[in-house]
């Protein structure tokens, strides 16, 4: 979504753990976030179930699934599942693994002695809706975050 924030975010904690009543910590989590132009786009994280990452993205006209999204489990290759076709021989060139452009992208911003000055803006825009879904959680209430 190009970093715009989600008009109202939804936040259910699923199980929970610890010795402050107050301010427990959450294991299971989900959420959703709703966006203009009827687009919503919802996660699950965990510290119970086995681990997965992967993404799917759908529309009108198709779906995308990425298997391993976040961090591929073999950084030399690639799978996608478009509509239901499987294609699990991408083969990724190690010099453009997300291992590898994230070492390199880090390098730059380090020897170019500026900062990316995007990376605020999303540090703090990712912060806004991880609060605001553990705010819609703890009271059980959407929470709006635009017009």
């Amino acid at each position: 979504m190009n970093w715009k924030l989600p008009r109202e975010v939804t936040g259910q904690i699923l199980s929970q753990t610890g010795s402050d009543a107050a301010r427990p910590v959450p294991f299971d989590f989900s959420a959703e976030l709703l966006f203009d132009d009827k687009i919503s786009a919802g996660f699950y994280c965990s510290f119970l179930s086995a681990y997965t990452d992967w993404v799917v993205a759908t529309g009108t006209k198709g779906s995308v699934r990425i298997p391993d999204f976040v961090h591929p489990r073999k950084s030399s290759q690639g799978a996608l599942d478009i509509n239901g076709t499987v294609s699990d021989d991408l083969i990724v060139d190690p010099l453009n693994a997300q291992e590898t452009n994230m070492v390199r992208a880090f390098s730059a911003q380090v020897l170019s002695g500026k900062l990316n000055e995007a990376w605020p803006d999303w540090a703090l825009k990712t912060q806004i809706v991880t609060n605001a879904c553990m705010d819609a959680a703890r009271t059980g209430k959407a929470v709006s975050l635009g017009p």
